[in-house]
Parts: structure tokens; C-alpha cells; sequence
């Protein structure tokens, strides 16, 4: 029964047209991306050419050593660039002073961050214990348990190896196949069930014994899957678009997901190839809501023109519920199943919500959330095809 269902809602031609369609224009912006940055600028091309020399010497494990080296190497080049010191042509990697300082630096800074980054993570855990001692010593239980989660949280991090993550950081970012991947779900589920009120196949299914429960729960579970279908796919492409236009270093997966300066105060310890992983799982989460908002529309509604407007309306204001919520109504948008959709922004920090005064992460408090809003919209699913379901009945008896 599933496959079956499966099976009409992807034999619809439009919606593999606007597959294919979504899908080129998808891998067209990443290639743009590709075309748009330095590494296709001709005034970059030494710089590249460079750098990605040093680097290919430099990457790997962080030692004292190949601290020092760099270190003095930009140095020499900061000292030789402003004139203080003459440019020494053996120690030079491209005869210009400046274009050697600008290429060091940029390794510099990367190496510096991530070296020193066990010893200012220390200077916090040292700060979020004396805040326990001060909460503790006014009675603040609940401030304290935040303190004490934040301790415990951040406890024995340190990064040990170096890579390049600029071009990672900007996968981790991409956002634009999440969007096609919302759309092509709501239109290829809104005739789910507003096709079969437009032909009374409802009558028919009704007809048969518990036929109508038992089709209710088949179009679940094939929206299901076909949402994880999508989400697959795209996320897939995604990724072997950007290994295949971007020099992303894929060693880089393994060191943990706060070696990435833009996610720093993540309370995420994982890797980034874990984090990866989280991200497909949560924006499917966040694409079977959609998914599941749809059936739930198609089901009050006849008409599938109108089914993909409502559904598209609704999970818009949602999306944008969680991104721009009023002044006031933070705290609500965290229950709101479409932040998953953005998961590098719910954990990039450490956020806690306040839940019969016990401090919870807010990604755990969102994760809750989606799961029972998706147990209500498949209640809602059923009750409304069961109603109609009784109508027919009596209709028929009639």
C-alpha cells in the first residue's frame, strides 16, 4: 500500500520536472558560488597557488614547532612588508613582502585561534564556576544548574590539529536547497488527499473494511519517506557540489565542530562530519513537518491549487516565525519545528529554556517539540479523514 502510494505521488511529471528544475538551478548557484570567489579571480592566482603550498606543509597535527615556524615566517614578512627590515630573497615564498604576509597571516590566524582555544575555553569553565558559587550561595538553583551545564558542557575541549575550513564553514552555511527541498515537498503532497475528494475515491476506500484508517496511515508513511527521499537527495547534492568545485579539505570533518571560528561558543562537542549528520536529521524533522502540514491542509481542503497555497503560507509564516519572532515571543519561536531547518544557528551557543525550572537546551527543548507537533498534525490527519470518512457513511446510508 505504501509503495503504491509512493508510487503516484512520484509518477506525477511536474513535480520530476520541477525536480530536475530545482536541481540545476541548485548545483548552478554552488557553481556560481565557485565562480564568484577568489579561487577563479585571476588576481588570486598566486596567492592560491601559495598558500595552498604552505598548507599542504603545514596541516595536521599543531605542534610547538610548526608554531614557532609560522609564527616567525609572518613576522618576517609583517617586519619586510612595512619596511622595518629588508626582504631576504631565500626566505621569501613569492618575492613580495606583502603578498607573503597576507598569505601567512591568513594561516596564522588559523593556527593561533585554534591553539589558544584550550586555554580561553579553560578561562570560561573558570568563570562559569565561580558564577555556580555565587548562584549557589544566594540560593539561585536555577542559575547555578546553567553554570553547572556550562561547566560540564565545554569541559576538556582542545583542538590538536590544524585545517583549512573556510570552504566547510561555507557548506555548513548553504541554505538555498533546504528551500527547494520545502517546495517541491508541499506540492508534491498536496494532492495527497485532495485528489481523491476531486474524484470520490474516497467513497470507494471508504467502502472497504477499515480501508479508510488503513489508507490514512500508508500516505504518512509515503509522505514520509518521500520527505526523506528529497531531503536525501538534495543534501547529497549539495555536498558532492561543493567537494567538486570547492578545494574543501574533507580531513577537516574530523575535527570537532568548535574549530570553526564562526561556531566557537557551539555547546555542540561532536565533529563536524557528526554535525553534519545531526543537520540532515534535523532538517528532515523540519521537512516532515512541512510535509506533514500538508496533508493535514489536503485533508480539509479540495482543491490542490489552493492546498499548496495554504500549505506553502503556513509553513512561511513558521519559517519566518523562527527567524524574525516579535519582541517578547523569543522564548515561543524555540518550539517552532523550523528552526531545525538551521541547526548550525540553534546550537551555535549555548541557549538554555526554562522548563518547570530546570534550565533545557534549547536544540533539545526544539527537538522535543517537533516530534510531539508531529504526533498532533498526523492526529489531525486522521481525525479529519475518519470525520470524512463517517460523513460518506451516513451519506451512502442515506
Amino acid at each position: 500500500m505504501i509503495y503504491f502510494e509512493l508510487k503516484k505521488i512520484f509518477s506525477a511529471r511536474l513535480l520530476l520536472v520541477g525536480i530536475a528544475l530545482l536541481m540545476a538551478v541548485n548545483i548552478f548557484k554552488i557553481a556560481d558560488m565557485y565562480h564568484s570567489s577568489e579561487l577563479c579571480d585571476p588576481d588570486f592566482s598566486q596567492f592560491n597557488d601559495i598558500y595552498y603550498r604552505i598548507y599542504s606543509g603545514v596541516k595536521g597535527d599543531i605542534d610547538a614547532e610548526k608554531l614557532r615556524t609560522i609564527q616567525a615566517n609572518y613576522e618576517y614578512a609583517a617586519l619586510a612588508a612595512s619596511g622595518t627590515q629588508k626582504l631576504d630573497p631565500d626566505r621569501s615564498y613569492s618575492g613580495n613582502a606583502a603578498l607573503d604576509m597576507n598569505i601567512l597571516m591568513r594561516i596564522n590566524d588559523d593556527i593561533t585561534y585554534l591553539s589558544s582555544y584550550e586555554e580561553k575555553n579553560a578561562a570560561m569553565i573558570s568563570r562559569a564556576r565561580e558564577n555556580i558559587a555565587f548562584y549557589d550561595k544566594y540560593n539561585n538553583e536555577y542559575y547555578a544548574s546553567v553554570n553547572r551545564q556550562i561547566a560540564d558542557l565545554y569541559s576538556d575541549r582542545a583542538v590538536d590539529k590544524y585545517y583549512d575550513t573556510r570552504y566547510t564553514e561555507l557548506f555548513i552555511g548553504y541554505d538555498l536547497s533546504t528551500l527547494f527541498v520545502l517546495i517541491l515537498v508541499i506540492a508534491g503532497l498536496s494532492p495527497v488527499f485532495a485528489s481523491e475528494k476531486g474524484t470520490e475515491m474516497r467513497l470507494l476506500n471508504n467502502a472497504m473494511q477499515k480501508g479508510s484508517a488503513r489508507l490514512v496511515l500508508a500516505k504518512a508513511a509515503a509522505a514520509a519517506v518521500f520527505s526523506l527521499v528529497i531531503t536525501l537527495l538534495f543534501f547529497a547534492a549539495d555536498l558532492v557540489a561543493f567537494l567538486a568545485f570547492f578545494p574543501i579539505d574533507t580531513e577537516s570533518f574530523s575535527l570537532p565542530l568548535y574549530a570553526l571560528q564562526t561556531m566557537s561558543n557551539t555547546a555542540f562537542s561532536g565533529s563536524i562530519l557528526s554535525f553534519l549528520m545531526y543537520t540532515l536529521l534535523c532538517r528532515y524533522v523540519a521537512v516532515l513537518t512541512a510535509a506533514f502540514v500538508t496533508l493535514a491542509v489536503s485533508s480539509l481542503l479540495k482543491e490542490q491549487s489552493v492546498v499548496f497555497c495554504a500549505s506553502a503560507a503556513l509553513v512561511a509564516v513558521m519559517v519566518l516565525f523562527c527567524g524574525y519572532a516579535p519582541v517578547g515571543m523569543e522564548k515561543i519561536a524555540v518550539f517552532d519545528p523550523m528552526k531545525l531547518l538551521a541547526l548550525r544557528v540553534l546550537t551555535n551557543g549555548c541557549t538554555f529554556v526554562n522548563i518547570f525550572g530546570r534550565p533545557v537546551l534549547a536544540a533539545k527543548v526544539c527537538a522535543f517539540s517537533s516530534v510531539m507537533f508531529l504526533a498532533v498534525l498526523l492526529f489531525i490527519v486522521c481525525l479529519a479523514n475518519k470525520n470524512r470518512a463517517c460523513k460518506a457513511k451516513r451519506g451512502d446510508k442515506k
